[in-house]
């Protein structure tokens, strides 16, 4: 089984659209995470790379209705 990455908080200064961990260029999945209970309506957006999994935190944050 694969190792983990360590999450990395990274800042959008212009544009996100490569993998600093493989390099890859292109569009990002998007994970949400719900920030405190389950029934909570705050989530934490994150952004993971398709090629290699690396998770990075943008400091992006939504309520769901």
């Amino acid at each position: 089984m694969k190792k983990a990455k360590k999450e990395i908080r990274r800042p959008v200064e212009t544009v996100f659209e490569h993998c600093d961990a493989c390099e890859y260029k292109g569009s990002f999945h998007v994970l949400l995470e719900r920030v405190s209970s389950k029934s909570s309506n705050n989530v934490k957006l994150r952004l993971k790379c398709p090629n290699c999994a690396q998770v990075y935190d943008v400091g992006l944050y939504a309520t769901l209705k």
